[in-house]
């Protein structure tokens, strides 16, 4: 019994180490999307709580706030230049994302954001 009890307690601790918190892995990172059109979007994450990008035709900029894979951001801003109509949706589609987003994860090369369980966006880290 005692042995099952030791595994045990071995397994959780193993299991609590190799989990990755978004709060820890994000933070001075830049992940990047792409899709088959050739819109591209990106995003950088600073110690400080603050964010900036570039969103397919404009760059933005804001606050985010992280604890645990709970997330949100705030004080969002944007150049205002107008794009290609497609570039726009792809743009309105992807900050739509940052609005909504109140949970992330970050597993692998992936960055996810989630509004409940429902994946908004996912990302791949550029390092």
């Amino acid at each position: 019994m005692k042995y099952l009890l030791f595994f045990l307690q071995v397994l959780a601790v193993f299991c609590l180490c190799s989990c990755k918190s978004p709060e820890k892995t994000i933070r001075e990172r830049s992940f990047e999307l792409h899709d088959m059109f050739g819109n591209k979007a990106s995003v950088t994450f600073k110690e400080d709580g603050t964010f900036y990008g570039f969103s397919g035709v404009n760059r933005f900029f804001g606050n985010y706030k992280l604890a645990g894979d709970r997330i949100s951001f705030d004080k969002m801003g944007s150049t205002r230049m107008a794009g290609p109509p497609a570039a726009m949706k792809f743009e309105d589609k992807f900050m739509q994302a940052f609005n909504k987003a109140d949970r992330c994860t970050f597993i692998g090369n992936a960055f996810t954001l989630y509004k409940g369980e429902i994946p908004l966006v996912t990302l791949k880290s550029v390092e």
